[in-house]
């Protein structure tokens, strides 16, 4: 994230200003900004469409460092002047309303956000009102601490000599029993119940959850998913009848369906879901050649929601199938030429395409950094190839 700083302007007055390069005004642009926690005084510039996963993990976009931030914690979305959160694998505090996991919720812009102890907001970029904001979280000032009165200071130093008097005494006394007894053993650690738990889940019926090693020592942790919601009470009361200690990360079959309708949802891409049981979220619509379906189901969240809850999402396409495009060999990349200051691609046809040049795919060619060809797509996202992916590639 980048390192931001504020500039006084009069109040909710947007600049007139062009940003450079990209032809819209100061006025669209927008940030997410860190007001309080580790990462305070960091920024991040906000497209006109954006799609951020915020949390521990190093898969994430946004990386936060503070403590009680989970792995996935939470996405964040704007499209537009609209802005929405949801919280993945932790609850996230916004304003005086909390959301748990699974939910959604559309926000206002300057909405405060908290996850574990970090705080952040959404909102343009120029706008008076992150001063505003800032003031709110600042602790009150504290008074300059001048000169103490002589018999305050003598207090202090009489009560800083007692203790270390008192400290001294305790030293001494530690020593004394060290040496004349033995350390008492270490209390063994409770063991993890892990066979009662698979017994139970057994018993249960529960065919989507799996048995894996918790963060604590003693505390089994069961995730995947269960087919109701009233199945994961019927969990959780079973464990604490029988005093199972374990950790739950578990979803319901219906909280599944609206992970993966929000997914789609997100995407502007209208479907119909519907969970049929058994991992599986059937959905329906219409994806055309199933570039989009293909994106989405590639997605992070998807894909998330498939390794650590075993989903199968069933596609139904309501348009007809569409013959496989076939490029013409002599739109494709032969090679990468040049220096990485100064490079080139030349095509399979003999055409040569400079930096900024338009590819045959109608993206565009920005250069070569580290070994790796960058490419910006039409959605104005910069993608990244080897070089030896490019040979024969349609950029």
């Amino acid at each position: 994230m980048q390192v931001w700083s504020t500039r006084k302007r009069p109040a909710e007055e947007a600049p007139k200003t062009m940003v450079k390069g990209n032809g819209h005004s100061a006025a669209d642009v927008w940030a997410l900004r860190v007001l309080a926690g580790v990462h305070a005084g960091a920024e991040r510039k906000l497209q006109e469409s954006s799609f951020l996963m915020i949390g521990s993990s190093d898969d994430c976009d946004l990386i936060f460092s503070d403590a009680g931030v989970a792995a996935h914690h939470c996405i964040v979305t704007r499209n537009g002047e609209d802005l929405a959160v949801r919280a993945v694998d932790a609850e996230v505090r916004i304003d005086d309303r909390v959301l748990h996991p699974g939910d959604p919720q559309e926000i206002k812009p300057f909405s405060l956000l908290r996850i574990g102890g970090a705080c952040f907001a959404l909102g343009p970029h120029w706008s008076e009102r992150w001063q505003t904001l800032l003031s709110q979280l600042e602790p009150a000032p504290r008074a300059e601490a001048g000169e103490q009165p002589p018999r305050q200071r003598s207090n202090r130093i009489a009560t800083l000599v007692v203790a270390m008097a008192l400290m001294g005494a305790s030293i001494g006394a530690l020593l004394l029993a060290q040496n004349n007894a033995q350390p008492p053993a270490a209390p063994a650690p409770a063991q993890p119940r892990d066979g009662e738990l698979r017994a139970i889940i057994d018993q249960l019926g529960y065919k989507g959850l799996r048995i894996n090693a918790g963060s604590k020592a003693d505390q089994p942790l069961v995730s995947g998913y269960v087919e109701r919601d009233q199945d994961l009470e019927t969990l959780r009361t079973r464990l604490a009848q029988r005093n199972i200690k374990a950790e739950i990360d578990v979803k319901s079959g219906p909280q599944l369906e609206a992970d993966v309708s929000e997914s789609f949802r997100l995407s502007s891409l209208p479907v119909r879901t519907k969970w049929i049981g058994e991992g599986v979220v059937a959905v329906e619509g219409h994806f055309g050649d199933r570039t989009e379906l293909k994106k989405i189901l590639a997605s992070r969240t998807i894909q998330d929601l498939n390794k650590n809850r075993g989903l199968k999402v069933s596609p139904n396409n309501l348009d007809p199938e569409q013959p496989e495009h076939v490029v013409p060999d002599a739109k494709r990349i032969k090679d990468v030429f040049g220096s990485e200051d100064d490079p080139y691609l030349r095509g399979a046809d003999g055409a040569t395409y400079f930096k900024g040049g338009k590819l045959p795919s109608g993206n565009t060619f920005i250069g070569v950094e580290n070994g790796e060809v960058l490419v910006r797509d039409g959605a104005g996202n910069i993608q990244r190839y080897s070089r030896e992916s490019v040979k024969g590639a349609l950029l």
